[in-house]
């Protein structure tokens, strides 16, 4: 069955924020919006709606959000004109997936952006909106599903870390251990493989970690892994190693340092996002793994503690 197609620019009203990423306050009354995943707060409101945002650069992430928000000024902030006709949540899921589109269409060099034009002229197809409420129940239930489980294996990665601390000590109190700092442990660190937008194809050759497929708890993504291609000689520099140490260098101050220990069979290559750091005989990646899951760790990312 076919469905009249429309651009968001006749469906919906798109602006910006206005305000700077340092604007955020640590202790605020609402979300603040910015290009990364996670949001910040602020004391103040610019925005009270149901609204989609968009990251205009970086790694154009979406987001959904109802009530009183402000935004930063190269955050889109998309609202439907009608919502007779595109309910807010549609138009999200709609969002999320065309996501992978926007990136293949962002411009510049080292931080990628999407312009206006990128949103006004997305074309959408309009369903029924009790088609529209049916898939948005639907998936809403399953998100709700997925909340629960992501909150079972936190307490787990909780019941993990304490084990952990049991067993070799909370290292902010370290008693009977030898304390070396993190650089002499390394034998070797590298940065992966730059690929653009435009580079990235699930029908290429090789697959590519980048750094959103690394959760907070140290899990890789399989689902979020995408591919490229790649000479023999850049094989042979990015492919990892099962037992490679991965660290996360980049992205918003709540998801710089994630870290995860590189275990699945295959080749993968890696983005320039990520170092890869490989350890002497003084550590072993596992334990290193376990040990940056540790609050401790988590919070300093500086020395290591050895039994």
């Amino acid at each position: 069955m076919s469905y009249p197609i429309f651009t968001l620019g006749e469906l919906t009203r798109i602006r910006t924020g206005k305000l700077d990423a340092n604007a955020a306050n640590e202790n605020g009354l609402y979300p603040f919006f910015t290009c990364a995943v996670q949001s910040l707060s602020i004391n103040t409101a610019a925005f009270d709606c149901k609204a989609v945002l968009v990251a205009g650069n970086g790694d154009l992430n979406v987001k959904y959000y109802e009530g009183k928000f402000n935004a930063y000024q190269r955050t889109y902030v998309i609202e439907s004109l009608d919502e007779s006709k595109l309910l807010p949540k549609y138009l999200y899921l709609f969002l999320d997936k065309h996501v992978e589109k926007l990136r293949e269409q962002s411009i510049g060099g080292v931080i990628k952006y999407i312009k206006l034009g990128n949103l006004t002229e997305a074309k959408i197809p309009l369903l029924p909106l009790a088609e529209q409420k049916r898939i948005t129940e639907v998936l809403d239930k399953a998100a709700a599903i997925k909340a629960k489980r992501e909150k079972a294996i936190a307490k787990l990665d909780e019941l993990a870390q304490s084990t952990f601390v049991e067993m070799f000590g909370d290292f902010d109190k370290v008693i009977n251990h030898t304390v070396k700092p993190l650089a002499q442990l390394i034998q070797d660190t590298k940065l992966g493989l730059v690929r653009g937008a435009t580079e990235l194809d699930e029908k290429k050759n090789y697959a590519y970690l980048r750094m959103n497929a690394i959760t907070k708890s140290g899990e890789i993504q399989l689902q979020k892994m995408l591919r490229t291609d790649a000479t023999d000689a850049e094989v042979k520099q990015y492919a990892l190693r099962k037992g490679d140490f991965l660290f996360n260098t980049r992205n918003s101050r709540e998801l710089v340092g994630k870290t995860a220990l590189f275990d699945l069979e295959g080749l993968y290559l890696f983005n320039n996002n990520i170092m890869r750091i490989r350890f002497n005989n003084l550590m072993n990646s596992v334990y290193a793994a376990a040990s940056f899951q540790t609050e401790s760790l988590r919070l300093s990312r500086r020395v290591f503690c050895l039994s």
